[in-house]
Parts: C-alpha cells; sequence; structure tokens
C-alpha cells in the first residue's frame, strides 16, 4: 500500500467519522478509535499495525487541512480500543514483535522528570551561508561537509526541541506464573503525552500503546552487538483496579451468595485455602478480612497491616504465603532478601537516559494491595526506619538528587518476625515456650502501626498435636485432599460442604474453583465502600474508654492502648462489612472486630496469647 493512497484514505475516514467534532474540539490530544477505522478499511488497520513509527506523520498530514479550516493545529493522535489479540506480554516480548503495533500492560517501577530533547538543529554554512538541517536521534550529529565543500564547524541557527519523558514498567504479578520473574521494559513518551505527567505515578497500572524499538548496549563506552528492547509510547491508559476478567459464572454466583450470606465470611474462606494448617482460627480471619479492606476513608488509610510474631515453625511464613493468593495485587519478600530499593524508594541513575530518575520499592509497586514480608526483623535498620510515614499515611515524600515527589503507598503489610531468644517459663500446666513482644527486634513506633499482632506459642496441645501430624500425613500420602476424603460430603474436619483440594483449587458443594475466583470476588467487594451507623459511634466509644481505664494497670505486652486502636478497629469493620457487600457497618460487623481486640487485650491472653486454637 503506498503512502499517497494511505493518507487519502485517512482523509476520508477523517472526513466520514471526525470533521464534525473539529469546530468543538479544544484539546491537544485527538482519541482516534481503532475499530472505527477497522470498520472503515481493514487494509488501512494493517498498514498501521506494521507502520507505527508513521502513525504521527501520517495523521498529521491527512487531518491539517481539516484543522486549517478552523485555524487549528493538528493535535497529537492516540489510537484507542485495539484489539485483545495485540496485547503483548512483557516477558515474552520477542524480536518478532518489533516495529509492529501493540500494547503492553504493567506498573510504573521507575520514572524521570520531564525533559527537553533535541530533534533538530538547522546549522549554517561560514563560507556559502547555506542552510543545513539535521535530524537528532541518540546522539547529538553535525554536519560533516558543506555542498560548496567547507569541512570544519557551522554556526548552530535554531534548535528544534520536543519534551520527553523516561518510565520503566514491569509485568502485572496476576499475569506471571507462580515460578515467573516480572519481566520490565523501558518506556519512552514524547511531546504532548508528557503534559499530563502526573498521571505516572510509581506503582500505577498502566497500558501503554506503541511499538518496540531498539537500543545499542554500551560495554565500556563502546557498542555490542547486544540490544536492549525499549517500547515508544502512542498513547497510554490507566488500568482499573486488577487486570482479569470480571464475568461471573452461574456456579460463582452461588458461591458469592454463599459467602455474602455467611455470618462470618473469613471462616467460610479460611476453609478454602487454610485447611492445611490447623488452629490460628483468629490469625487466619484477620488475615482474609484484611484483603477485603480499602486504600483511604475520608482521609485517613483504611488498609490494614498484621504482624504474625512468635516461634519457628508455628505456621507464620506458610499463612503469609497462602492469604498472598488471594489478592491480586501482591508481592512477596523476606527481611534478609530486601533489594537496595527497600520496601520504600529510591533515586538512581538511568541507564537509557543518563538521569537521575526515582524507583519504586515495595509499598508504591503493591499500592492498593498487599506486601508480605518475611522475617521482617532481618531488614535492614535503614528500610525499618522507611516504613514510618507510608504505614500510616499511604505516601512517602523523597527529597533526593533534585527530585522532590511525593509517592503513593496505600499498601497493606502482612509481617512475619522471630523473637530474639525464647525464654522458659512455667506459668501454665508443664513448662513451655513463650515469647514476648519485648523480644522483637523491630522498633516500637513500627510495633504501634500494626492494627493487629498476632503472638505465636510453641507449647504441647495433644489434641491440636495429633490434627497436625494427621494433616501432614495426609498431605504426603495422597494427590490431593479430594483423595483423602474420597467426596465425602459428611465429612466433619472438612466442615462438610467445603474444603481444599489442591494448592490453587477448593470444593464447595459439588463444584471446583481456581482460587482466583476468590480474586474476584475481593475485587468486586472492594467497589463497596461502607459507612458507619450511628449506633456503631457510641458503641465503640464506650468500649474504648473502658479499654483505657482497664489497661491502668493491665495491658498488651506491657503497653497501653492508644487512640490509634479506635481506627483500627473501624477499619476492620468495614472490611467486615465489605466482605458482605454492604453499605453500612452496623453493630454486628463492630462487635466482630471488637472481638478480635478483646481477645488480644485480654488478661489471660496476655499471659498465653492465642493462635493455638483448633478452628471451630
Amino acid at each position: 500500500m503506498e503512502v499517497g493512497y494511505v493518507i487519502s484514505q485517512l482523509k476520508e475516514f477523517f472526513d466520514l467519522y471526525y470533521k464534525q467534532k473539529i469546530s468543538s474540539f479544544n484539546d491537544e490530544i485527538l482519541n482516534i478509535d481503532y475499530k472505527e477505522i477497522s470498520e472503515f478499511d481493514i487494509e488501512l488497520t494493517n498498514y498501521l499495525d506494521n507502520n507505527p513509527i508513521e502513525i504521527q506523520k501520517l495523521f498529521s498530514i491527512a487531518f491539517e487541512d481539516f484543522f486549517k479550516d478552523f485555524d487549528k493545529q493538528v493535535p497529537y493522535i492516540c489510537l484507542i480500543n485495539l484489539p485483545k489479540d495485540i496485547d503483548k506480554v512483557i516477558n515474552k516480548i520477542r524480536k518478532e514483535d518489533m516495529n509492529k503495533l501493540i500494547s503492553i500492560r504493567g506498573i510504573i517501577q521507575s520514572r524521570s522528570s520531564v525533559n527537553a530533547n533535541i530533534t533538530g538543529i538547522k546549522f549554517e554554512c561560514p563560507s556559502c551561508g547555506n542552510i543545513i538541517c539535521v535530524t537528532q536521534e541518540d546522539e547529538l550529529k553535525e554536519p560533516s561537509r558543506c555542498v560548496c565543500g567547507r569541512k570544519g564547524k557551522f554556526r548552530i541557527l535554531k534548535k528544534e526541541f520536543e519534551d520527553i519523558l523516561f518510565l520503566k514498567i514491569e509485568e502485572l504479578p496476576e499475569r506471571l506464573n507462580p515460578v515467573e520473574s516480572a519481566g520490565s521494559i523501558p518506556i519512552i513518551l514524547r511531546k504532548k503525552l508528557c503534559n499530563k505527567d502526573y498521571n505516572f505515578y510509581l506503582g500505577c497500572r498502566i497500558e501503554f500503546i506503541g511499538y518496540i524499538t531498539e537500543r545499542i548496549r554500551y560495554q565500556r563506552n563502546k557498542k555490542t552487538t547486544i540490544c536492549d528492547y525499549v517500547f515508544e509510547a502512542n498513547s497510554y491508559n490507566i488500568l482499573d483496579y486488577v487486570d482479569f476478567e470480571t464475568e461471573i459464572t452461574k456456579e460463582e454466583q452461588e458461591l458469592y451468595e454463599d459467602i455474602k450470606q455467611h455470618n462470618n465470611p473469613a471462616l467460610l474462606i479460611s476453609r478454602f485455602i487454610f485447611s492445611g494448617i490447623v488452629g490460628c482460627s483468629r490469625a487466619k480471619q484477620a488475615l482474609i478480612y484484611q484483603q477485603f479492606c480499602g486504600k483511604m476513608f475520608n482521609g485517613y488509610r483504611d488498609y490494614i497491616h498484621i504482624l504474625l510474631y512468635g516461634m519457628p515453625g508455628t505456621a507464620k511464613t506458610d499463612l503469609a504465603i497462602r492469604v498472598s493468593k488471594i489478592n491480586p495485587i501482591c508481592k512477596v519478600t523476606s527481611g534478609p532478601d530486601i533489594s537496595k530499593v527497600g520496601f520504600t524508594a529510591m533515586v538512581e541513575k538511568d541507564e537509557l537516559s543518563g538521569k537521575f530518575v526515582m524507583k519504586a520499592g515495595l509499598l508504591p509497586r503493591c499500592s492498593g494491595g498487599l506486601a508480605v514480608i518475611d522475617e521482617m526483623e532481618k531488614a535492614p535498620e535503614q528500610s525499618i526506619s522507611g516504613l514510618h510515614t507510608p504505614m500510616e499515611q499511604g505516601f512517602l515524600g523523597m527529597e533526593k538528587a533534585g527530585i522532590s515527589a511525593k509517592i503513593v503507598a496505600e499498601t497493606s503489610i502482612t509481617a512475619t518476625a522471630n523473637p530474639k531468644s525464647v525464654e522458659k517459663t512455667s506459668e501454665s500446666v508443664g513448662n513451655f515456650k513463650k515469647v514476648s513482644l519485648e523480644n522483637c527486634n523491630l522498633p516500637l513506633p513500627i510495633l504501634d502501626r500494626f492494627d493487629l499482632i498476632f503472638t505465636f506459642n510453641d507449647h504441647p496441645d495433644t489434641k491440636k498435636d495429633e490434627m497436625i501430624a494427621k494433616k501432614i500425613i495426609y498431605r504426603n500420602s495422597f494427590d490431593s485432599f479430594e483423595d483423602t476424603f474420597e467426596g465425602n460430603e459428611n465429612t466433619l474436619s472438612q466442615n462438610q460442604n467445603t474444603f481444599q483440594l489442591k494448592e490453587d483449587t477448593f470444593w464447595h458443594k459439588g463444584n471446583t474453583f481456581h482460587i482466583s475466583t476468590l480474586r474476584k470476588y475481593i475485587y468486586l467487594c472492594k467497589k463497596v465502600n461502607p459507612k458507619l451507623s450511628i449506633r456503631v459511634e457510641k458503641t465503640i466509644s464506650t468500649w474504648y474508654v473502658n479499654l483505657r481505664q482497664a489497661s491502668t494497670f493491665i495491658g498488651y505486652e506491657n503497653k497501653r492502648p492508644t487512640p490509634r486502636v479506635v481506627e483500627s478497629i473501624l477499619r476492620l469493620a468495614r472490611a467486615i462489612a465489605r466482605s458482605k457487600q454492604k453499605d453500612i457497618v452496623s453493630q454486628k460487623e463492630l462487635e466482630m472486630a471488637i472481638s478480635y481486640y478483646d481477645f488480644i487485650y485480654d488478661t489471660d491472653n496476655i499471659k498465653n496469647p492465642q493462635v493455638v486454637n483448633v478452628e471451630d
């Protein structure tokens, strides 16, 4: 297809679909629907697919006359509504995808500030006055000689600039296999795409439409044969909460109704994902309700932090890893393995642009979701100290290398920690190991920011130990729990109609579901933003006053409860209401939330904290 024919077809297309909109159009960017082009001329879309570099130039030439009639400049053209078959997973980009129109999705990992980029320079020959125009690309170029034969330096008359912004995005976690690492790719945005650069914040989930090009890699200031993939963006689209289909099947709808109508939805869901873990009932339920928390509520954080603290070998890590699988946005790390970027963010020099850029750490990249930190007490002290503001306020400030930024980090944290030492005590029947938060190698201000702290002890319990041994034997003797119970719906230990089959599937009322079904339900519930009823306000104020009075002599781990407890209870109550898709937090949800804190602050449990109870 010749270029002249392409331009004439684009003119005809614009005259048919967009000409009437010019008079009222005043934006800098014009969105062109790809589906409309395809309906108009399928061969035209094929040409654009294989020549994405020419898109801006072709559209500008074709549309110029239309906008001149209204004394307007041709806006920047962005293509939208591209077909799904051109969507590429970052990890699977190959040489066949180069210089073709594609779309990619990811999370913004790092970004630069908006800079000026030289696109062309006009030179004048001092000898003959000849004007030489040189297009600028990766390296600054000057003319080597003039037509008159002159060699040497030429006088610069004019430079042409464009705005340019450098980003790097990594693959969306829900599009990865369990053992697959998230790939990343640099993104270049030019011209009008840079005008709303506030959209490109660290942790933002975004889709880019454009094409893959290459940048030669240098080694010791010499060019090599190895090239890095670079994505030139034509347009972008801010994504919703998660990237998956939300169509609900009949079986899923029935499951969702059962969860929603259950008196304690977390208890039901815990049987889907925690069947292989004995006890820890309250910790399991709290971890599940944590996945239903929001981001911000009336300017205050609505996401929940939970610490699982105690003896090694008490299933803390297993609980944290399993619950992470039902959150659509989640990353898992461990304290000893935390990178140089840490939990928050850092400034580093970008290889592509040579400029200092902000690089997101764990929390910004999980904003709106969950960050699981195993053995948090072993993380570097500098990384731990950076958590104060994001854990409480949902953002972190950066003032480094001339970069001043406010980074969103509205992320829930599930952390595990081990004590520095173990004490021997005989306060109950027989000797058993007891742990205390005084032995936790985490600063008190960080501990105070956790909404719930579950303490795991390890002492003999005949009934519990027997159940644990049976669970381990079953897990090593059968392919799945389905084989273990032979589909017996009356199995009491698996609560009749519900139990976990394999690691990522579960069985409920005769139907087998993948764990992604729960992710979808959480996604739907997070759209609900429940508010407090009037009765709730009086109940919680009375409860807090009584708790403060009682804590004059008794406190949890020798620490008097602070006003943060009230905020924590309200967050948990809203999460419980959200799990039932309710718009109002009733007395029932509040009492359920308070019950978790009554357990923690109960005088008996201060001596012997929970999470060894066998499930109901």
